[in-house]
């Protein structure tokens, strides 16, 4: 949950984003990337932190644990057009086991906190005692 512009973001764990007009009350847009992010919903992969910036009045970010979406607050569904890039959502999947995202400023420089898995596994120690319970 997110507020920008006077409306507020809501992100569903199927990547599904909905807008509602807080000043007007009612429900302004649905955003379907739930659809066009099927892989990470496939993954087990869900939205954690939605991000906003506000020099960037009209994208916000949502991101999960493996990938950091640029959503547009209109969405460009017209494959023919493709020059409009800020019309259409892309992902960025460069990040994995990300613990923080969130600007900086108001400059458009983000930050970006990961702790990789396997780093984290790799540095435990061996066990101590090992044992086999059941079967």
């Amino acid at each position: 949950i997110a507020f920008m512009q006077q409306v507020l973001l809501v992100a569903c764990c199927n990547h599904d984003v909905y807008t509602f007009d807080v000043k007007h009350q009612q429900q302004t847009l649905k955003l379907l990337v739930g659809r066009q992010e099927e892989e990470l919903h496939k993954r087990g992969d869900y939205p954690v932190r939605i991000v906003t910036s506000s020099s960037l009045q009209d994208v916000f970010f949502l991101v999960s644990f493996g990938a950091i979406t640029k959503i547009p607050m209109v969405v460009n569904n017209d494959k023919d057009d493709s020059n409009d890039s800020n019309k259409t959502i892309s992902t960025n999947r460069q990040y994995h086991g990300m613990l923080f995202v969130d600007f900086l400023s108001d400059d458009n420089e983000m930050v970006v906190v990961e702790q990789p898995w396997l780093d984290v596994v790799a540095g435990l120690p061996d066990p101590l005692d090992r044992r086999v319970y059941g079967a």
